[in-house]
């Protein structure tokens, strides 16, 4: 059996309602912005590692996890048709809105990374969350985002070795931000941070 086998042969999505209620979208923007002041300091992380990273080409890629966060982080905990998406563009939107360097650049990364999320969720119908598919999740989106910067930021223009340190580097970081992202629903869930989302199901 898959990952996300389910007894029906028929994904049963169509009983989900998407993300509308009003306590789903709270959840969704509260982590939309910590998404956003996450890509922030990335952004002046990744200035000061520039010296390192041009010493050890490719190996930038660690930090690609952390760009991608939003989506598997608003699929896993929301838990709704379109959390992920949602996430991932309202997170990279209100950076973009504060000036960062890339610009409109920015959406297009979050929107395909969050869809890239979202696939892996309506994959397993909505219905099935584990570390496993966190992980999955976590690959998609970077996935998606190697995929965007091969035809918009010129990735295949640099030399072999770099782009196979980069590519790996960037899967590994996925699977990690997919585990790291479980484990903060796991603290959440524990903390009791997460009830109202259950009560108001």
């Amino acid at each position: 059996m898959g990952a996300c086998s389910t007894p029906s042969r028929v994904c049963p999505v169509r009983g989900l309602s998407v993300i509308r209620r009003v306590i789903d979208i709270v959840y969704a923007t509260v982590l939309s912005v910590v998404y956003a002041l996450i890509l922030l300091s990335l952004n002046y992380a990744y200035g000061l590692l520039s010296l390192l990273f041009s010493i050890l080409p490719g190996i930038s890629g660690v930090l690609t996890g952390l760009f991608v966060l939003g989506g598997p982080l608003g699929g896993i905990i929301v838990r709704k048709p379109g959390a992920a998406v949602f996430v991932s563009t309202l997170g990279a939107l209100i950076e973009s809105t504060l000036g960062v360097q890339w610009g409109w650049l920015n959406l297009l990364y979050g929107f395909a990374q969050g869809l890239a999320a979202e696939t892996i969720f309506l994959i397993c119908c909505y219905r099935i969350y584990t570390p496993f598919i966190a992980i999955l999740s976590g690959l998609s989106a970077v996935s998606s985002g190697l995929f965007v910067e091969i035809i918009l930021a010129a990735l295949l223009e640099h030399t072999s070795l770099y782009i196979v340190i980069y590519v790996s580097t960037s899967l590994i970081s996925g699977a990690a931000i997919g585990i790291f992202s479980w484990k903060i629903y796991l603290a959440l869930k524990k903390s009791g941070a997460l009830d109202p989302l259950d009560t108001f199901k």
